[in-house]
């Protein structure tokens, strides 16, 4: 390797390059606009067109809807907590349904507070539409390349 490299990264000519005319090659093929991809990345349509126009700026919130799936399985508590009208209102709605003992558990409420924070918050929804983006993507790609489901990527 002649190329002296920063370790764990690829050399110049290895590396990923996302330009405009990438976006607007997705946007073709997927006959989405860019108001669409804009919403399924979760930033304005103007970040959009300056991604997908010949600017220089590129991408660096998806890493962040990224980072949030890998956080939340792991337990870490980046979401605020709704307050406790909002976790009022939902229980009443399903009162009649629910054990007496849901409402003043602490234990259960903290657990019901966690699963209406991830529910209700948009930048998560914003992740997962990208995961189910992602999933079906991947899935079209395994087939193009005669992979059947359950094939595993070699590491």
């Amino acid at each position: 390797m002649s190329e002296k490299r920063k370790k764990g990264r690829p050399a110049n000519g290895d590396k990923l390059q996302l330009s405009g005319e990438h976006i607007r090659q997705y946007l073709s093929a997927t006959g989405r606009n860019r108001s669409d991809l804009a919403g399924l990345l979760n930033v304005t349509a103007a970040t959009m067109s300056r991604w997908a126009d010949k600017s220089e700026k590129r991408p660096k919130r998806t890493e962040f809807l990224v980072l949030i799936p890998l956080l939340l399985s792991q337990g870490v508590n980046m979401l605020p907590d709704p307050d406790d009208a909002a976790i009022d209102a939902f229980l009443a709605s399903y009162r009649e349904f629910l054990a007496p003992n849901v409402q003043s558990d602490p234990k259960l409420r903290r657990a019901l507070k966690r699963k209406f924070a991830i529910r209700s918050n948009p930048e998560v929804k914003a992740a997962r539409r990208l995961y189910e983006e992602l999933a079906t993507a991947w899935r079209v790609i395994e087939e193009e390349i005669g992979m059947k489901p359950g094939d595993r990527w070699p590491v």
